[in-house]
């Protein structure tokens, strides 16, 4: 088990170094809510990669679901047939893109939602981050590199991410 984690580790370190690419861009977002007086926390991981590429490839992750608290994206194939859930998904670098996220929580309490940015060599990344709540309509601009934002649900919530050209 411990040589799986060090190889994740390594992949993980390769794939995702602290700085990226001008061109690319890695938003992390976290979850947070609480059950039962424990806190619960899931993290996604969205990202614009030169070697990304907008349908399955091996930099997505995908999700386990497990319970009263799971974030997750909600991953189609381009005909629209449903495909893993993923807590990471990596695009191409085209500066439009849509992720669609499932957050299903314990109704009624707070969920807490940070983001930072992986910074970038050259500075901001070449893209601009907008969440949009479904429910309400809200669009909260992500445009800072690090921030928080926090909703009630009623047990379930549909978040669009999306990221357009700075």
């Amino acid at each position: 088990m411990k040589s799986y984690t060090s190889i994740f580790l390594f992949l993980f370190i390769f794939l995702f170094p602290m700085k990226v690419r001008g061109e690319d861009s890695t938003l992390i977002l976290t979850f947070k809510s609480e059950a039962n007086h424990s806190i619960l926390k899931s993290e996604l991981r969205a990202g614009l990669w030169k070697k990304g590429q907008d349908g399955p490839d091996p930099l997505d992750l995908e999700a386990m679901l497990n319970g009263p608290f799971d974030v997750y994206f909600e991953s189609l194939l381009p005909d629209g047939v449903p495909r893993h859930n993923l807590w990471w998904d990596i695009r191409s670098s085209n500066p439009s893109q849509e992720w669609k996220i499932q957050v299903i929580a314990p109704p009624h309490v707070m969920t807490v939602v940070e983001w930072r940015e992986v910074h970038h060599e050259t500075g901001k990344g070449p893209v601009i981050y907008d969440i949009l709540d479904t429910e309400t309509g809200q669009v909260r601009e992500l445009d800072v590199t690090s921030g928080t934002f926090s909703f009630s649900t009623t047990g379930h919530k549909t978040l669009i991410l999306k990221s357009r050209p700075r």
